[in-house]
């Protein structure tokens, strides 16, 4: 049986084949590698990791840094960097993500293997903890992202969308990619109806459950938003997973 389950997020084909075929000898399980950021999100959802390796400089509309402190806050899944950067300006800005170790390229086969297991390890320790036991999405939230007809949405703690189930890909015409890092306001502002609140009123007409009219190809509907709180290992909220809900079933 495979050890651990791992997720090479790199650009360079090379690299790529060279942890792959690494990781493979010593039993890992490596699951399908991914090139840009953005994607991590909707694979992690699908299938949760062990760990993930993660190269800093990423193509897309984020970088390794920004997707690796996205999957410590909001997956609680342990990050190492696998970068070819040494340089200590770059290394301090990576450390707020909160990552579980930095590998220099070319990577040491002994090093790499010891520095997942010690990871896997320590976050496994932490989930053990108060805040750790409730902290990341819960199997409910990703079902419903992943399988449910409804309509859902994860955000981040500044309210930039990290993934919508297909239920909201088709309320808001476009799907998941497109929508990745918009803001959540200016997201449902362009369905709402034109004498609704202004987009300074929207959030607390979201936050305290009032129904809100929304324009629905053309037809007019009326839909209220559960947001639950989404925290880090730490207790400390990092996104909210959003239910879009219409009242009487007249999406």
């Amino acid at each position: 049986m495979p050890e651990y389950s791992v997720l090479i997020v790199e650009d360079d084909p090379i690299i790529v084949r060279v942890l792959f075929s690494m990781l493979e000898y010593e039993n890992f399980h490596v699951l399908t590698p991914i090139d840009a950021g953005e994607q991590v999100i909707e694979q992690v959802t699908l299938e949760k990791p062990d760990i993930i390796l993660m190269d800093i400089d990423l193509p897309g509309k984020i970088t390794g840094i920004e997707a690796a402190s996205i999957l410590f806050n909001i997956f609680c899944i342990p990050v190492i960097f696998v970068t070819g950067h040494d340089e200590k300006q770059i290394l301090n800005k990576a450390m707020e993500s909160m990552p579980f170790g930095f590998l220099i390229k070319p990577v040491n086969p002994d090093l790499l293997f010891s520095s997942i297991r010690v990871g896997i390890n320590l976050c496994s320790k932490m989930r053990l903890t108060t805040e750790g036991m409730i902290s990341g999405l819960s199997e409910s939230m990703k079902k419903k992202l992943t399988e449910s007809s409804g309509f859902y949405l994860l955000v981040d703690d500044m309210n930039h969308i990290l993934l919508a189930n297909q239920g909201a890909e088709e309320l808001f015409k476009t799907d998941s990619s497109n929508l990745f890092n918009n803001d959540l306001l200016t997201t449902f502002q362009n369905i709402i109806s034109d004498n609704e609140s202004p987009n300074s009123d929207l959030l607390d007409d979201l936050t305290n459950h009032r129904p809100v009219k929304v324009n629905i190809g053309n037809r007019e509907s009326k839909c209220t938003v559960n947001i639950e709180s989404v925290k880090n290992l730490f207790g400390v909220k990092s996104g909210s997973f959003i239910s879009i809900i219409f009242p009487d079933n007249n999406y």
